[in-house]
């Protein structure tokens, strides 16, 4: 089995033909897949790692060097290496590394499946991997959580942003639900979707609130009335009294500032 010691110098990577470099490169992406099962996602990242360096060519060696078959058969090893190297950065929580590897597994599987022509299923698996949409829904899901827990203590959030990434891991889910209909973790997932839009939702209405009472206080200072007070006041009192003449003008509307 190849060890972190086995591995050469990435010039030296670069020259070994396509067939040795996945022949060394299987060992490490196996210890890699055992370290995972064991949730040892760190030296998980490890073997994976190990294994694209024996993986690497340069983008001369791939478009010139190597035959269509060849370039096919490369992306079909890396694939599995960025899909799962991406699940343990997710998991060692460095969520920016791991959208990057789960970003890569998706456009080389789409890659694999424009070089599918017109095979039974292909214009399906054009929209990419189960497993990669999956998990950069799953990601970008948390980082809107965390973002929406930092709203609660009154810190900065952007509400529009939030949206927006929900928006993306909605299409992401729905796609993932496509590629793989049997498998429960997806309609599990979008249902938490549904949750945590209707969460951020809610914080913005209150954020929208909150503005506006802001706005009143800078326009009428601490005296501004309240609902509360003018109803307090004119209890028992009929309109006469609080608008003998009726000639009161109406209050203008407050305007929608936001301000942050």
């Amino acid at each position: 089995m190849s060890s972190t010691r086995d591995i050469p110098e990435t010039t030296d990577a670069e020259q070994l033909p396509l067939e040795r470099k996945i022949e060394l490169a299987l060992p490490c992406k196996e210890r890699g897949d055992q370290c995972v099962r064991k949730h040892r996602y760190a030296d998980a990242k490890r073997a994976y790692d190990d294994a694209f360096v024996f993986m690497f060519c340069g983008r001369d060696e791939f478009e010139l060097l190597y035959t269509r078959e060849q370039r096919r058969r490369h992306r079909q090893h890396l694939l599995p290496l960025h899909l799962n190297r991406g699940l343990c950065k997710w998991k060692l929580g460095d969520h920016e590394a791991a959208l990057w590897d789960l970003d890569e597994a998706q456009r080389l599987a789409v890659w694999l499946a424009g070089e599918e022509d017109h095979s039974p299923g292909s214009e399906l698996r054009r929209l990419g991997h189960p497993k990669a949409l999956y998990r950069r829904a799953r990601i970008r899901m948390e980082r809107v959580q965390a973002a929406l827990r930092k709203d609660r203590r009154e810190t900065y959030w952007d509400d529009e942003q939030a949206l927006e990434t929900l928006r993306a891991c909605h299409t992401d889910l729905t796609q993932a639900r496509m590629l793989a209909p049997h498998d429960a973790a997806i309609p599990d997932a979008l249902n938490e979707l549904e949750l945590l839009q209707a969460q951020v939702a809610e914080a913005r209405r209150q954020a929208r609130r909150a503005s506006r009472a802001l706005f009143a206080r800078m326009r009428f200072g601490d005296t501004a009335p309240t609902k509360v007070s003018i109803e307090k006041k004119n209890a028992g009192k009929d309109v006469s009294e609080t608008d003998p003449d009726g000639t009161l003008p109406p209050v203008p509307p407050l305007e929608r500032v936001r301000l942050w």
